[in-house]
């Protein structure tokens, strides 16, 4: 019976590393399979490194690669938002709303 490897994901340090897909795949909580199909992405490949029929993706060419996937940020207007769920605010009064009884 072959021996398992495990790969794991270099700690941050000052220089730049290279992850295999599996390391990749600790690192970045992509799955290896996904990670191999944005190699041959027809849009925007993954940069990578072929040495000895090993693939190696440089860890600085990972992160700026993810770039393109990210989001802006949401432009809602939270407000409206909690407003929608709460319901009105004490200046519209709603007809469930019930007095204060005072007592002298």
């Amino acid at each position: 019976m072959p021996a398992v490897v495990h790969e794991i994901a270099a700690p941050a340090t000052s220089w730049d590393s290279y992850f295999s897909i599996t390391a990749l795949s600790t690192y970045s909580s992509l799955s290896a399979r996904r990670l191999r199909a944005f190699l041959t992405a027809a849009d925007h490949p993954l940069p990578y490194y072929r040495v000895g029929g090993r693939v190696l993706v440089r860890r600085s060419d990972f992160d700026h690669w993810i770039q393109i996937f990210r989001q802006p940020p949401d432009s809602r207007d939270t407000g409206a938002i909690v407003r929608a769920l709460m319901g009105p605010d004490e200046t519209h009064e709603s007809p469930h709303r019930h007095e204060r009884v005072r007592r002298a």
